[in-house]
């Protein structure tokens, strides 16, 4: 039973992109633990994998996904991000994952992805990789991953820790630092991207949460360059 909480709050903090913190709370309807998010936010500037590549975009994500028993779990997500340009940017990302319970703490999962970007030097197609994640304690969590990406025909690989104390009931303080990897993607091999963010997580009820944030973003490829943003997620559970 425990496991299937666990797996029920992974579910609802998949977002490739927003990457947030889990709920604390879950609910049981009928023994089958089923979690979807609607999610809309906004971008000062869009950094992807390293890479520079909007200004002041919008974007809105559906995710979902259901435990299968106390071991399996699976989840899905609709991506599209659109930059507020007169020659915008587009994102599109639709992809599913597998995930095994390899402890109540820590699950391993089978990451697949169709991407197509427009207007951009990157290159749409299919990636795949594994992807590990350990949540020791409600404040901490540390995710790891790695993808093939067909479209840039290399490599990314990116760990990332998070550390989200409460500071007062509902709001949490969300913390994340991150490095990734490259073997040939996007024409770089090595360090690929730092990224630090801080924000405040807002629980207004049990379906809304509202999330603004800073990050600094530090990439390393085609164009070096060092990137402050600022943004905001809107989200509601159900």
């Amino acid at each position: 039973m425990t496991r299937r909480i666990a797996a029920f709050c992974t579910i609802l903090s998949l977002a490739q992109a927003y990457e947030g913190p889990a709920p604390k709370e879950v609910a049981e309807q009928g023994g089958i633990y089923v979690g979807i998010e609607a999610l809309m936010g906004y971008r000062s500037d869009y950094v992807y994998r390293g890479e520079y590549v909007a200004e002041s975009s919008m974007e809105i994500q559906i995710s979902g996904g259901v435990a299968l028993d106390d071991d399996w779990y699976v989840q899905g997500e609709l991506f599209y991000l659109n930059e507020c340009e007169a020659s915008p940017f587009r994102q599109i990302q639709i992809l599913g994952e597998l995930n095994y319970y390899l402890n109540a703490e820590s699950t391993i999962g089978y990451y697949v992805s169709g991407q197509e970007f427009d207007r951009t030097t990157l290159e749409s197609g299919i990636e795949q990789g594994v992807i590990w994640r350990w949540n020791p304690s409600l404040d901490w969590g540390i995710k790891a991953k790695i993808v093939y990406d067909s479209g840039q025909e290399g490599t990314y690989a990116k760990i990332q820790a998070s550390y989200m104390p409460l500071i007062v009931e509902n709001i949490a303080w969300v913390n994340c630092a991150q490095v990734a990897c490259a073997i040939n993607y996007a024409d770089t091999d090595g360090i690929k991207e730092l990224m630090l963010r801080t924000g405040l997580s807002w629980a207004v009820n049990e379906s809304w949460k509202i999330e603004p944030y800073v990050a600094w973003y530090y990439g390393v490829g085609r164009d070096d360059f060092s990137q402050f943003c600022a943004g905001f997620w809107l989200s509601y559970s159900f």
